[in-house]
């Protein structure tokens, strides 16, 4: 007796091993547990799928959905299981990215750090359309730390050239990306790069700016949100979303495959957009 939990979902390889098998006489009970083996493959099977690579959104937020309070102070929202989490996903995924406004504001390292692990440094993108996280008297650590060469700055093609030169004498990579009709650089193309680049993942760690035009124009295929049990109650405090009418609840953006977790006094929910 064999058991099967998934097919293959490469069309061009799909069921193949199930014929094989049963040709040989051998008895084969299919969908053992499918749907944790499909989501222990989520990255793979969406690669394989669609030749994109999945654009996973994270956030961490308070119960009335801020990142941070008014002053911009945010460390830290979740606690240590949800932040140990993170590193874990981080170590997941091939590349992470990040806005300048996060380099700008946390000078992040984007490295996966594991208690039961070395350090894992991922591909990391910079979503910097003007080249505002380049500063020639004091670099961010990203583009002068022991792993600045898996560093890529994400930019508009009419980017400064002066910062583009600075980056260059870094050693820092430039991706030049057309703008979409937003004025935003465009995630297609991003994907396309990807894509012949062979990167076929990345987790977007976003604060509001970034969450929410991501989350609005549909640019992400998942969500991971850590809630911590607390509120801000502050309505200056940034949050996700814009001043924009909404007529009713079949206008909000929905998860689905939904998944929950509970780590420590904090909750994990994740799916697809």
């Amino acid at each position: 007796m064999w058991w099967w939990a998934q097919l293959i979902p490469n069309p061009t390889h799909a069921g193949q091993g199930l014929a094989l098998l049963r040709q040989a006489g051998i008895e084969v009970t299919e969908g053992v547990l499918a749907e944790d083996c499909n989501d222990l493959n989520l990255i793979f099977n969406h690669w394989i799928v669609t030749q994109r690579p999945l654009l996973a959104a994270k956030m961490a937020l308070t119960l009335d959905g801020k990142f941070a309070a008014a002053s911009g102070h945010s460390q830290w929202v979740t606690g240590k299981q949800a932040r140990a989490d993170v590193m874990r996903w981080r170590r997941y995924f091939p590349a992470i990215a990040v806005s300048a406004a996060t380099v700008l504001a946390d000078d992040p390292s984007l490295t996966s750090r594991r208690a039961d692990a070395e350090v894992w440094c991922p591909i990391r993108f910079v979503f910097d359309r003007q080249l505002r996280s380049v500063n020639a008297d004091s670099l961010p650590q990203l583009y002068c730390d022991a792993y600045k060469a898996r560093s890529i700055v994400l930019c508009a093609e009419d980017a400064p050239i002066s910062q583009q030169k600075i980056l260059e004498r870094a050693g820092i990579q430039m991706w030049q990306l057309p703008l979409a009709s937003d004025g935003q650089l465009d995630l297609a193309a991003f994907q396309q790069r990807c894509s012949s680049a062979g990167i076929y993942g990345v987790y977007i760690e976003t604060g509001p700016g970034l969450a929410t035009a991501l989350l609005e124009n549909r640019k992400v295929d998942y969500c991971f949100i850590y809630q911590a049990p607390k509120f801000l109650a502050d309505a200056a405090a940034p949050g996700i979303g814009r001043l924009r009418h909404t007529d009713s609840m079949q206008q909000a953006i929905a998860l689905t495959d939904v998944k929950q977790q509970r780590l420590g006094d904090d909750t994990l929910l994740r799916g697809k957009l």
